[in-house]
């Protein structure tokens, strides 16, 4: 079966499709605010790489020695646009939800003698406060890409608990790392109202001790 469509209904189906296309990349600096002004809401989840303690004690669960954090946190950020294309922005963040993690490892059997142990971490965000540049290659368009670079300073706790059939209790410890230093990322925003946008970015904290990775999402309003 044939569909036939007349010139007139295909021109105006694929006038809509560009329009909706370039709706995110038209220009929206005459419906923001004058006063440049934002203030957001992130949901923040931070990935880390938590030095494992069970090789200093004498037991190898043979992976790369590495166990992995994932707390999450809270965010609000205050932001300042100078124009269309730069913007400055201050952000802090407080943990909300501690991460589990944790590995084990069974080696030998009945003849060599068995091992089991297992090592558990718990991990929260203490603090997190970022002054950053927010560079906007495309300008004020209703979908902006982003870069963000700046000074961030960190303090994330970690509780450890290791446990093994070859020792006579668990060994506990808790630790923190506290740094301050670089950190960078990118994103994008995109207009859900006139003066309401939707975020998305990623950021490293190049400074911590351990590899520390951001990934962060939420709303912020316009004024």
């Amino acid at each position: 079966m044939r569909i036939c469509v007349s010139p007139q209904v295909a021109a105006v189906f694929v006038s809509g499709i560009a329009a909706s296309h370039l709706a995110l990349a038209e220009p929206v600096s005459d419906k923001l605010p004058e006063g440049g002004w934002a203030i957001g809401l992130d949901n923040k989840i931070y990935a880390l790489a938590l030095p494992s303690h069970a090789k200093e004690n004498g037991l190898d669960f043979g992976n790369d020695g590495d166990v992995y954090g994932i707390p999450s946190a809270l965010g609000l950020s205050a932001s300042k646009q100078f124009n269309e294309y730069i913007a400055i922005l201050g952000e802090i963040a407080m943990g909300y939800e501690e991460g589990v993690a944790g590995s084990s490892v069974s080696i030998g059997g009945f003849s060599t003698g068995r091992i089991d142990a297992s090592e558990d971490y718990k991990t929260a965000l203490d603090y997190s406060v970022s002054a950053l540049v927010q560079l906007r290659p495309l300008g004020d368009t209703g979908f902006r890409p982003y870069l963000v670079a700046g000074l961030n300073t960190s303090s994330i706790t970690y509780d450890y608990e290791i446990e093994s059939n070859t020792i006579s209790k668990p060994i506990k410890g808790s630790e923190t790392l506290s740094s301050t230093g670089l950190v960078y990322g990118l994103g994008f925003e995109f207009y859900t109202w006139d003066t309401l946008e939707f975020k998305l970015d990623y950021q490293v904290l190049a400074h911590m001790e351990e590899a520390t990775d951001v990934i962060s999402f939420g709303l912020s309003y316009e004024f």
